[in-house]
């Protein structure tokens, strides 16, 4: 795993993280194969999000299409294998044990990311702001300085905290309580506390050095760690 200078997402998708879960699960449970994946992710698409967009199977479309699915903890493959495997946390989707806002949730409670040589979780330095403010907007994300979106450009900084604060919604943690001209203001949403959230957090207690060695496969156990918060999610 990276060590990142700020706060990364990938940018290619920017909403329907929730539903975005469900392609991946339900592509890489179907086709794990990543060639007959490739050529199927389409209708999953169109199933899920009610669109494949300019999708068509090809390899180039692939390449800026399945990031998602290992970002957000869905599937992974070794270097040398074409076999996608699921993570404990997506099987559980997949049988529809959990929902995908928990999830959302769950990852998000697991999370970690390295930047600067430093473990941050994103979850945690939200709460902690809402903590001290109970409506918070994409600003408020931008000046974290544990985020160092500084290090990016301006375009950068504003999509990569829309991104964190559109996942946090589809988590069900956060809530949209205005929006005028585009511009969202939000609050703690009404399925957790603040306080059940930050008591609940698991923390990374590798070193750096492990961290950075970590493989896509031991990302997926980290983020599919059991948590007491989701009292119907176990391994």
């Amino acid at each position: 795993m990276k060590n990142e200078d700020s706060l990364y997402f990938d940018i290619y998708r920017k909403a329907n993280f929730d539903k975005l879960i469900k392609v991946f699960t339900s592509a890489a449970g179907s086709f794990p194969v990543k060639a007959d994946m490739q050529i199927n992710l389409g209708k999953y698409l169109e199933l899920y999000l009610g669109t494949a967009g300019t999708y068509d199977g090809s390899q180039r479309k692939w390449q800026s299409t399945y990031t998602p699915g290992i970002e957000l903890g869905v599937m992974s493959k070794s270097e040398h294998s074409t076999i996608y495997e699921l993570s404990p946390l997506a099987k559980a989707l997949l049988k529809s044990e959990i929902t995908s806002d928990e999830y959302l949730t769950i990852y998000f409670l697991n999370f970690v990311q390295l930047i600067n040589s430093k473990f941050i979780s994103p979850l945690e330095e939200v709460l902690l702001v809402l903590s001290a403010q109970p409506i918070i907007d994409k600003e408020d994300i931008k000046a974290i300085s544990n985020f160092r979106l500084s290090q990016r450009t301006t375009d950068n900084q504003d999509q990569i905290a829309n991104s964190l604060l559109t996942r946090l919604v589809n988590a069900k943690i956060l809530k949209i309580v205005n929006e005028t001209r585009g511009s969202k203001t939000y609050s703690i949403g009404d399925k957790y506390s603040i306080d059940d959230l930050l008591k609940n957090l698991n923390k990374f207690n590798g070193s750096v050095s492990n961290y950075e060695k970590l493989e896509q496969s031991d990302f997926l156990a980290l983020i599919s760690q059991p948590n007491k918060l989701i009292y119907k999610y176990s391994l």
